[in-house]
């Protein structure tokens, strides 16, 4: 019993190893296919862009195969006039800012705008353990602003996390964060960015996807192994 316990232990102790959070060190944004090492646009990324974060210790967010999926209504945002940056957050991530096109005046008729893309995340050194989406900047006046998004990991096709932030009359809610269904190294996101107003004016500058991680510790992975073949040789004796 008492070997049984130790093992038990070791299997446990492994596994919380393995999920402790990372921590960064200095962190660095650097850019393919923009015009602006620190600063792409959207429309840059989407033209083959991608963008790689270095948090230090061997660990690296790349961002990257960003696609336009659609961009319509009475007034499209050019994604040209999106720039894309490095979160001011605790967490590291990406903002994405509207320099113009975030801003519907209603006349009394529906004014609106639909944009949704996509775009792959990939961890090198760590598993994505979670991601918060909040909208930064904006007000809301007499329409509604909100942005939902779809997390799924890239090799199961599985559904890792659902999110919603808006902003309305009614009542706002421009935080969302969500701790996935399991840790992965490599995602997929879906976005759809929606405006709307008849009458009063809605505006968005700023929305920001962050994420946190956890690193696998040297030696963690051998110690899990170990505390695992344990339990399978006690439960065969």
């Amino acid at each position: 019993m008492r070997l049984r316990t130790f093992a038990s232990g070791i299997a446990v102790l492994a596994a919380c190893l393995v999920v402790s959070p990372g921590t960064s060190q200095a962190v660095t944004y650097t850019s393919t296919g923009c015009e602006v090492d620190t600063a792409c646009t959207l429309a840059e990324l989407f033209a083959d862009g991608s963008i790689v974060i270095d948090e230090g210790g061997g660990v690296y967010k790349t961002f990257d195969n960003f696609t336009l999926v659609t961009n319509q209504g009475t007034d499209p945002i050019d994604p040209a006039n999106i720039t894309v940056t490095l979160a001011s957050s605790s967490e590291v991530g990406l903002t994405f800012t509207i320099l113009s096109g975030g801003f519907l005046l209603g006349t009394g008729t529906l004014q609106t705008s639909d944009l949704g893309f996509q775009f792959e995340v990939h961890c090198t050194g760590c598993l994505i353990h979670d991601n918060t989406l909040s909208i930064t900047g904006g007000q809301q006046g007499d329409g509604t602003a909100f942005i939902t998004e779809t997390v799924l990991d890239i090799a199961s096709e599985d559904d890792l996390a659902n999110k919603i932030v808006f902003i309305s009359p009614d009542g706002s809610d421009s935080l969302d964060h969500k701790v996935f269904a399991f840790d992965s190294t490599d995602i997929l996101i879906f976005k759809d960015f929606n405006m709307n107003v008849t009458r009063g004016v809605v505006a968005v500058s700023d929305f920001s996807q962050t994420f946190s991680q956890v690193v696998p510790q040297p030696g963690a992975l051998l110690l899990l192994g170990f505390g695992v073949a344990a339990l399978g040789f006690i439960r065969r004796k």
